[in-house]
């Protein structure tokens, strides 16, 4: 096994700046691979890259510091194979486990990498489709004036944390939390909205992978608040301010999650793009 940390293959691999990383952009030519660069450079996604040539990359191995990687470029060159092989076992795998992260996606060009990513990657691996969505029109009116009689629709800000002790607000601060930097980055830089219903937060949509002039969404229901129409109510409100701030929203989801097809289209999004990626657990 290569021993990175030893410096044997630094002038096989190098780690780029996230201020550099627009240098790899031009190897991001899927529509659904396009947020995420941006949103590195800007330093709204946490995210650490490795490429072949700092100056005129080839090819590129991402690991957004969360659930993803993502694997784009030339797969021809053995030693930079070798390379995000050692990196993965000598660094990656040890501070995933330490995060208690085991459950990945890998985007990228699959066709051409899928035996070299069965090899060192994964143990328990599937190909799973997504849908890539892009805000096209507003599909409905909006939700002012349809939330039901208990409920509240709230900026997710500073004062959304300091001023309501709500119930099922962990699992929102976690996922920003791994979306951005750090929950105080979110809170300057970002923006979402939750249903509020007395102390609950019923349902979420908030802005990942954010650049000057788009976004992906993350959104959640709590299952006790499901099948009600909230995260319909809950996206409409984030496509208004992102229409009303120029800024382009995504969405992305499983193929086989209808209930979130369902919402995408009912709110105005329109497929751009299906594809696969690789699903599974590290080895």
């Amino acid at each position: 096994m290569p021993d990175l940390s030893q410096g044997i293959l630094k002038n096989v691999i190098h780690e780029l700046k996230r201020s550099e990383s627009l240098k790899v952009l031009p190897l991001f030519k899927e529509p659904h691979l396009s947020l995420v660069i941006p949103s590195i450079a800007e330093c709204n996604t946490p995210g650490r890259i490795w490429v072949d040539d700092p100056i005129s990359p080839r090819t590129a191995f991402i690991w957004n510091m969360a659930h993803s990687f993502y694997l784009v470029g030339s797969p021809d060159d053995e030693g930079y194979n070798s390379a995000v092989e050692g990196l993965m076992h000598e660094q990656i795998i040890p501070e995933a486990r330490k995060r208690e992260l085991y459950i990945f996606k890998l985007y990228g060009s699959l066709e051409v990498w899928q035996a070299i990513l069965k090899s060192f990657l994964f143990k328990k691996i599937e190909r799973k489709a997504r849908r890539f969505y892009a805000f096209k029109r507003r599909g409905v009116d909006g939700p002012r004036g349809e939330i039901p009689y208990g409920f509240a629709m709230k900026r997710i800000d500073a004062r959304f944390f300091r001023d309501y002790n709500l119930k099922y607000s962990n699992g929102l601060v976690d996922e920003l939390s791994s979306s951005w930097d750090s929950l105080d980055d979110y809170l300057q830089r970002g923006f979402g909205f939750a249903l509020v219903h007395g102390e609950e937060v019923a349902c979420w949509c908030a802005a990942e992978d954010v650049s000057k002039n788009k976004c992906g969404i993350g959104i959640e229901t709590i299952p006790k608040y499901q099948r009600r129409g909230f995260a319909t109510l809950t996206a409409c409100t984030f496509v208004d301010h992102c229409a009303s701030n120029g800024i382009a929203p995504h969405w992305d989801c499983w193929d086989d999650n209808i209930g979130s097809i369902r919402v995408a289209e009912k709110v105005g999004f329109e497929q751009v793009e299906k594809y696969d990626v690789l699903f599974g657990s590290l080895s």
